[in-house]
């Protein structure tokens, strides 16, 4: 659960915190953290989806990155077929994502996939 003061710090702990919110998940969701530079939760947000797709709201996503002022956020989604590998639209999203982000002074810090007990991250893949 999300705690005012917690920190997203490194890799395993983000992967840690993510896998929990998917177990037993039959239908796709979307969840952003926003960070500060040091890592620490501003907020977390979570989009719900289908059997086959999470709803994005690229717009909410930056608009809520913009009004508390993140340094980053982390993108977390499931895939309901248990495989986390990333398809066209995931590395579409992350892409345009990235780019606004960029533009709007502030940082995608990774994508991550879940499918199952497995998971991908689009940074450590390169694709990000």
């Amino acid at each position: 659960m999300f705690q005012p003061q917690m920190y997203l710090n490194g890799l395993a702990e983000t992967v840690d915190f993510f896998s929990k919110k998917f177990e037993n998940m039959d239908t796709e969701e979307l969840w952003v953290a926003h960070v500060t530079a040091d890592l620490r939760c501003l907020k977390i947000v979570g989009y719900d989806g289908s059997h086959s797709s999470a709803n994005v709201s690229i717009r909410a996503i930056v608009s809520d990155a913009l009004n508390l002022k993140s340094a980053g956020i982390i993108l977390a989604h499931n895939h309901s077929n248990d495989d986390p590998t990333p398809g066209s639209a995931d590395r579409n999203v992350t892409s345009l994502v990235s780019e606004i982000a960029s533009e709007l002074n502030f940082t995608l810090l990774d994508h991550l996939i879940f499918g199952g007990r497995k998971w991908t991250s689009m940074r450590r893949s390169g694709l990000l």
